[in-house]
């Protein structure tokens, strides 16, 4: 009887669905890169400064991984940023780059600024349509 609660209770543990991105860290570091740190380097918000992609206040308005996935895909309406289709990126991809953006906050306890989880950012990469985001040109922000 012990066994049977035992087995039951290991099997739950690894049925609760995570809150958190399944998705890969040091891809999604690339991935936003390539895609995101021109508005948003080291996780700020160039744009926006009060709205960073990192810190308390940014975990409390997005406690889910998939409220910060349908920021991406929908985009900001009446701003610059744009959305991210599962043509501009793979639902792979977008999975990666949150679970990038979690590394951005220390977890409650740590005192560093940032979770040493992935090299420093700067590398570019290609995006889901195989092009440079550089090359694209389509998610820049306003000349002044």
């Amino acid at each position: 009887m012990k066994t049977a609660f035992c087995v039951l209770v290991i099997l739950g543990a690894f049925s609760v669905p995570s809150v958190h991105a399944a998705g890969d860290a040091h891809r999604g570091e690339e991935i936003f890169a390539a895609n995101c740190s021109m508005c948003h380097p080291h996780g700020g918000n160039v744009l926006a400064p009060t709205k960073e992609l990192k810190g308390e206040a940014f975990l409390q308005h997005f406690p889910k991984d998939q409220m910060i996935t349908a920021v991406i895909r929908a985009g900001v309406p009446k701003s610059v940023m744009s959305p991210f289709p599962k043509e501009r990126l793979s639902d792979e991809q977008v999975s990666d780059v949150v679970a990038y953006i979690r590394t951005l906050t220390p977890a409650p306890g740590k005192t560093d600024q940032q979770t040493p989880a992935c090299k420093p950012a700067g590398k570019r990469t290609s995006t889901a349509a195989g092009r440079s985001a550089s090359a694209k040109g389509n998610h820049r922000p306003p000349q002044r």
